[in-house]
């Protein structure tokens, strides 16, 4: 492709992500078709793409039944399922399949998060979205509480 004068090269090869992107949002659903949220749409592709399963889902460490759930509690259910016990470990750059938690909004509590998919890319899902590919930029930075990887190695469930 020339575009003024430059020459650029378009890669038309789909990326293994893509076929996440516009599956319809539920709070605590667990259906790719019916809607999912941003957990338990890790778990989904954990599951599809790397043959990990996940022993639990999003309502396994929260537990109120409602959209707006993180402005009504100070409890950090997140951030305490983001832990070795549950599998995850702590690190400080992300990579791809890493997981990264969020506080979005105006709220002091963990309350999403996405997958970290190629360079500075998330795939995640929310309140009134279809699951999409965001950069992850100074925007969403601004928001991470933490980067995780899967380490089944302490997990105790």
């Amino acid at each position: 492709m020339i575009l003024g004068g430059e020459r650029f090269i378009v890669s038309t090869e789909e990326k293994w992500y893509e076929k996440y992107e516009g599956l319809p949002f539920a709070m605590f659903g667990e259906s790719p078709e019916k809607g999912i949220d941003c957990f338990n749409l890790i778990r989904h592709i954990y599951q599809q793409e790397l043959n990990i399963n996940i022993p639990y889902v999003t309502t396994d460490f929260c537990n109120i039944l409602d959209n707006q759930w993180y402005n009504k509690t100070q409890e950090r259910w997140i951030d305490g399922a983001a832990t070795l016990e549950y599998g995850w470990e702590k690190i400080t750059e992300p990579d791809i399949f890493n997981v990264i938690t969020m506080t979005i909004g105006s709220t002091n509590c963990t309350n999403h998060c996405a997958l970290y998919v190629e360079t500075d890319r998330i795939l995640q899902t929310m309140d009134d979205h279809v699951s999409w590919v965001a950069p992850y930029g100074r925007y969403y930075q601004q928001y991470t509480i933490g980067i995780y990887k899967w380490n089944p190695l302490h997990m105790k469930l």
